[in-house]
């Protein structure tokens, strides 16, 4: 015995249901009102009940064809949901994209809702890693990458400013008189840009002074957080950490700024063996925004 209608027989039920009207649901379906009759009348005889008393004036639902009608109606908008994500899974288009974890919580995620708005049919599947990308052997289709934008084989396009200067606790920042007074605490630095500090403090600060000693972390992220927790100073980009700057977790001790012009981040991708249109419509997106 089958243990369930067919879906034909319960799509015209819930057609004459909604409309009270035999020749109204079969046009909705687009087939003849006979046929509706014989499908609901199919469907009454596999539930031995009625669904509905008629009518001279049209249809009217049972008791029981009022609790059938609910069940059926979540049953049928449960399969149509699924079978439209089921669909629309099957016609996206994936970018893999590989990027810094701090690039990509401070500035990618908080734009990324604007991309899907725009394109919903194009997913970018974002990994972190502070790694070079060997496109040839990770299988990804574009990185963003800290440099100076001139990678053989690569396209790139250019994504922030990289204005670099200290930032610290408020806490911290009170006890600060000048930069000579550096010397005195924790300088944070980051593997991936391990030469910011020496780079800043070659313009702006003590020439005595040890800009690589301190500690080091694997990310920005754990720097800043570090900074936040009063455990030193790090050195922030800027366009980074535009939002701890907003809430006051991060300030800027002193009005020294550094721009490191070219040097910044960028999305790569390799200039050949890449055809994928979605690719270029991504690239184009991020570029926009600086």
């Amino acid at each position: 015995m089958r243990e369930l209608p067919s879906l034909k027989n319960l799509r015209a039920f819930e057609a004459a249901a909604k409309t009270s009207s035999i020749r109204k649901a079969a046009e909705i379906l687009f087939i003849t009102p006979a046929a509706i009759s014989k499908q609901i009348k199919s469907l009454e005889l596999f539930l031995g009940c009625d669904l509905f008393t008629r009518h001279q004036w049209g249809l009217e639902l049972t008791e029981k064809g009022e609790i059938y009608l609910y069940h059926v109606q979540r049953s049928l908008a449960e399969l149509r949901k699924g079978t439209k994500n089921v669909m629309r899974t099957k016609e996206r288009t994936i970018i893999k994209l590989r990027s810094y974890s701090t690039f990509s919580v401070n500035w990618l995620i908080p734009r990324i809702a604007d991309f899907y708005a725009s394109y919903p049919d194009i997913v970018i599947d974002i990994a972190t890693t502070s790694r070079w990308i060997d496109f040839n052997v990770d299988g990804v289709d574009a990185a963003v990458r800290l440099g100076s934008g001139n990678w053989p084989g690569m396209q790139s396009f250019r994504l922030v400013d990289n204005v670099i200067a200290p930032v610290c606790s408020p806490h911290i920042a009170k006890l600060l008189s000048s930069i000579d007074d550096l010397r005195h605490y924790t300088l944070l630095h980051v593997q991936a840009r391990p030469d910011d500090w020496d780079k800043w403090l070659s313009e702006f600060g003590p020439s005595d002074m040890d800009s690589y000693s301190g500690q080091k972390y694997e990310s920005s992220i754990l720097a800043y957080q570090a900074a936040i927790q009063s455990q030193g100073i790090s050195m922030g980009q800027l366009d980074l950490i535009t939002t701890e700057l907003a809430k006051g977790n991060l300030v800027l001790p002193f009005d020294k700024t550094l721009d490191l012009g070219k040097y910044t981040y960028y999305l790569v991708r390799p200039e050949s063996g890449q055809n994928k249109p979605e690719l270029d419509i991504f690239c184009n997106w991020i570029s926009s925004y600086n």
